[in-house]
């Protein structure tokens, strides 16, 4: 086994993503993520990264680990800072929606414009960090120690933020919950003090993937197939991020550039000679 040409990833998932899902117009009818495989996606990715013609002559391994929730009980209106259960309203990119746009679900909050009005932003951050830092936090938790030189990728469902109707920062309620359109990011800093190594990685929204059509680009939403097509294409997306040590893509490149489905994908010859096996990163030494 030639080392030099691994790429070793710890999966962890969420527990129960299809809970999360709930009810509402907003909500995609045609995914159903009570039978997730996260080992069939990821052997997707694998074939893809490994592929003669399409990919890099990569052979990539995974190993899951299981899923650590994080909790913080600062925020008085609910329990776990973190978390949300109920009504929800998408903010389209493109306005006005020709879809519906509310849905009553789960999610995980990485901001929260309410409380920052409490204490200001500096105690704001230091409980949802910038740059989707509340996932930084949940890197951590999830990362095995173990598993030295192996990137992370968490799989979870929605990431939302607490927001005011129509002002960054509300005087008064009603206040919205509102998904985030990024449901698949890479998370790294060359400072260390200001993200730690372990808090490195990939992460992929699974349910707020399955809903981004409509929302992002003014499509119906997508079916099943396509749904794991693209989710296939976005896992190996991030992970490329993090081969080549920059969130920069190359803006003509495919598996860089725009989404597409994994079957379409071709790795170019400039992409793998950007991805560095030995420097990536997201990994514990």
């Amino acid at each position: 086994m030639n080392t030099d040409k691994e790429l070793l990833v710890q999966v962890s998932v969420q527990d129960n993503i299809a809970g999360d899902v709930g009810t509402g117009g907003a909500v995609n009818p045609n995914v159903s993520l009570n039978s997730f495989s996260a080992d069939s996606i990821m052997q997707n990715v694998a074939q893809f990264y490994c592929d003669p013609t399409r990919g890099a002559g990569i052979d990539l391994y995974w190993v899951t680990r299981p899923f650590q929730e994080i909790s913080n009980s600062i925020v008085p209106s609910r329990p776990n800072a973190y978390r949300y259960t109920g009504d929800m309203e998408y903010r389209p990119e493109q306005q006005p929606s020709v879809f519906p746009t509310s849905l009553n679900g789960s999610a995980w909050i990485s901001a929260d414009w309410e409380y920052r009005k409490l204490v200001g932003r500096t105690a704001h951050n230091l409980v949802f960090p910038t740059h989707n830092g509340m996932f930084a936090l949940m890197m951590g938790e999830n990362r095995d120690m173990v598993l030295s030189r192996f990137v992370m990728l968490l799989m979870t469902s929605r990431h939302a933020h607490v927001m005011g109707t129509g002002v960054p920062i509300p005087d008064s309620p009603p206040y919205t919950i509102t998904p985030q359109h990024s449901n698949a990011f890479t998370i790294f800093d060359d400072n260390e003090d200001f993200t730690p190594m372990l808090q490195h990685g990939a992460v992929v929204n699974l349910v707020g993937l399955a809903e981004e059509a409509p929302f992002t680009y003014s499509e119906p939403h997508y079916n099943d197939n396509n749904f794991k097509q693209i989710l296939a294409w976005a896992i190996a997306h991030e992970l490329a991020h993090l081969l080549r040590c920059t969130d920069n893509p190359s803006a003509l490149e495919n598996l860089m550039g725009p989404r597409c489905f994994i079957s379409a994908c071709t790795i170019s010859s400039v992409e793998i000679s950007q991805m560095n096996l030995k420097t990536k990163r997201g990994v514990t030494p």
